[in-house]
């Protein structure tokens, strides 16, 4: 029997899938904004796996702060871009 904190994450994800697949169907043209096109972004995602496996080296709980915080920003930015993306059509 899985832990019941794992039942309500699995809960809380397929609610979000339901919640967002429509948009994604309806809008493909915002999909495109969410890709990662440029070089920039993934030199951004390089120096952060780097920094987050020497973080590893030091603390478990140090690297996960850091990978954590990496993700929150990239995702803020790449939803932006799409945002944007979508508004300037």
């Amino acid at each position: 029997m899985p832990h019941p904190s794992l039942f309500t994450e699995y809960q809380s994800v397929g609610v979000s899938m339901v919640a967002f697949a429509p948009l994604i169907f309806l809008f493909p043209s915002s999909v495109k904004g969410f890709r990662m096109r440029n070089r920039r972004c993934l030199k951004m995602a390089t120096f952060d796996n780097a920094r987050t496996a020497l973080e590893a080296r030091k603390r478990v709980g140090k690297a996960f702060i850091t990978a954590f915080r990496f993700g929150a920003v990239m995702g803020s930015l790449l939803a932006a871009n799409g945002l944007l993306e979508e508004l300037l059509r």
